[in-house]
């Protein structure tokens, strides 16, 4: 048999082959490059090496080699740094990183070699703050009213009001920050705005006793009354926990009961 008989007798049973289709990637970058103000950190102002620098250029921008600026050095060439990559090595330890890990060694935070944790981290931003090295942003936040309908009740409601935003306004110890968890769980998703860190624990608490999972808690560092230090307020009773929303376009206040003081 030939290889023409051969394909003449298959051809009827060879599924057509299908055309793959064209997938098109596009990628598109604004036109101003935008960086992170972290990334704008001149790491050459944090520190250099000491001693005998030797200075060397390449495509990868310009490298010096000294003495470790934190520590001492047989040789005197341990330790590297490229400021144009914002990077640096110590020989003696093998390690290296940014700025970040340059500054907490400078400021005594971890020891070179030192693995930084994230509670280390935290504490070499606030210091970063504090010496001028990062600069707070201010932002100007638009300014918007917005009507409420608003409702006096004798009890906090046990279902989540109407709306879209609520605002719960009750005398202390009156259960707000109970019924507000409840109100999220019930929900199945949203947010809990509050003021101070002790509302968030006592919130938190509350949502795992009855079995809310993966809450989030965030701090905004620069509002007014905020914690200026905190880069981000967590707790051992956020773990496994969710966070949830408050619904309703509507200012709910309890009526105060207790007798007035004279």
């Amino acid at each position: 048999m030939t290889y023409d008989e051969l394909v003449e007798i298959i051809e009827p049973l060879m599924l057509p082959k299908k055309d793959k289709p064209v997938t098109e990637i596009t990628l598109r970058r604004d036109d101003h490059e935008k960086s992170h103000k972290y990334d704008d950190v001149d790491i050459a102002k944090i520190a250099m090496p000491r001693g005998n620098v030797v200075k060397s250029g390449g495509r990868g921008g310009t490298e010096y080699k000294g003495t470790h600026p934190f520590h001492a050095s047989r040789g005197g060439q341990n330790f590297s740094i490229n400021p144009s990559k914002g990077v640096w090595h110590c020989f003696h330890h093998d390690c290296g990183g940014g700025w970040v890990e340059l500054l907490a060694m400078k400021e005594g935070i971890i020891s070179c070699g030192q693995k930084l944790n994230v509670d280390d981290r935290r504490k070499t931003i606030r210091r970063a703050y504090e010496l001028g090295i990062l600069e707070e942003e201010v932002i100007e936040a638009p300014d918007a009213e917005i009507q409420l309908d608003s409702d006096n009740v004798d009890e906090i409601p046990i279902e989540i009001p109407d709306g879209d935003v609520i605002e719960l306004v009750a005398p202390p110890r009156t259960g707000k920050t109970h019924r507000v968890v409840q109100w999220l769980k019930q929900a199945g998703s949203g947010n809990y705005i509050t003021h101070t860190h002790a509302v968030c624990e006592h919130a938190i608490k509350i949502a795992r006793e009855i079995g809310m999972r993966g809450v989030v808690w965030v701090v905004g560092m620069n509002q007014p009354g905020a914690c200026r230090h905190c880069l981000l307020y967590t707790s051992d009773a956020a773990d496994d926990l969710l966070c949830v929303d408050l619904g309703g376009r509507r200012i709910i206040k309890k009526k105060n009961t207790e007798p007035a003081i004279e």
